[in-house]
């Protein structure tokens, strides 16, 4: 397939013979600026994941995720039934337990993940889990700055 040659808005605009033509050119311009968005929120989006997980690897790699503080914040919500860690995680489960139920090593979690059984239910404190919701926070606050979506326009979320 063969790409389509650039043509600039206004020469497709001035070759519009009739006014039909002309609004067909700016809905089909319209259009095309609004696919052209939608595929740069995903490339964006992406992009944010990728670089999230290239950080946090070289992060974990240099200092282990505190897995005891997260533990720690679900204990102070609900009693623990159980807390599950990877088989490779090198935790203090003594600590991990205390007050709770026990640890369980579980060969499905990656190391920094945690899934936290209460009472209630469960609390999915995977790592995914939690960089999906920090990436979606920030992709959100990106997407209000942004010009496309009717933010101020600076492109950058604080």
């Amino acid at each position: 397939m063969r790409a389509a040659e650039f043509v600039p808005l206004c020469d497709l605009l001035a070759a519009a013979t009739t006014r039909a033509d002309g609004e067909a050119v700016l809905r089909d311009a319209d259009t095309f600026r609004t696919r052209l968005l939608a595929v740069f929120d995903g490339a964006v989006d992406r992009l944010l994941r990728d670089l999230a997980a290239d950080v946090l690897g070289r992060e974990l790699r240099l200092a282990p995720c505190d897995l005891a503080s997260i533990v720690d914040r679900v204990r102070a919500s609900a009693p623990l039934v159980r807390v599950r860690i990877a088989n490779g995680e090198d935790v203090d489960e003594r600590a991990l337990a205390l007050g709770g139920g026990p640890v369980v090593r579980d060969a499905a979690l990656s190391l920094g993940d945690a899934i936290v059984e209460v009472r209630a239910g469960t609390v999915d404190a995977r790592l995914g889990v939690r960089v999906a919701e920090v990436l979606a926070a920030a992709a959100a606050g990106v997407r209000q700055c942004s010009p496309h979506r009717g933010g101020e326009g600076t492109g950058i979320a604080v």
